[in-house]
């Protein structure tokens, strides 16, 4: 795992966002692998905010912030490194598209947000279900 994925998924990049893309998902992997790295079945990419959220909906056609919006109701699991999740309606299903970001400690908010920098993953599965999972940075 490059330094740029280690450093996020420890929460030590909050102003970065955490891109996956599963292969199918794109006709043009090749032009994502310059500024990402290859996992199993896809590839990740760690970037600014604003440039990562203009990245994935170029890639996708589909505007991260509203997919956020539909996933947000359903709980689901990601797993720790982003690249993978456990789809609500059939743990079979894959997932075409990880949209992950942290968001700082605040222990005025309590609960998890007191606990550390936290993720938010918000999932477009292979079946067409949207969902959601959020974690203590480093604690998965």
């Amino acid at each position: 795992m490059n330094a740029q994925r280690e450093g996020f998924l420890a929460g030590e990049r909050p102003e970065d966002v955490h891109i996956y893309i599963a292969a199918e998902a794109v006709s043009n992997m090749a032009a994502l692998e310059e500024h990402g790295e290859r996992v199993e079945d896809g590839i990740a990419l760690v970037m600014e905010g604003d440039q990562a959220r203009s990245v994935f909906q170029s890639a996708t056609g589909i505007d991260p912030m509203a997919l956020a919006q539909e996933a947000m109701g359903v709980d689901g699991t990601v797993t720790a490194d982003c690249a993978d999740a456990t789809c609500p309606v059939d743990g079979g299903h894959e997932p075409r598209l990880i949209f992950s970001f942290a968001e700082a400690q605040n222990e005025e908010v309590g609960g998890l947000y007191a606990e550390g920098d936290v993720i938010h993953a918000y999932v477009a599965c292979e079946c067409g279900e949207r969902y959601s999972d959020k974690w203590v940075a480093g604690k998965r």
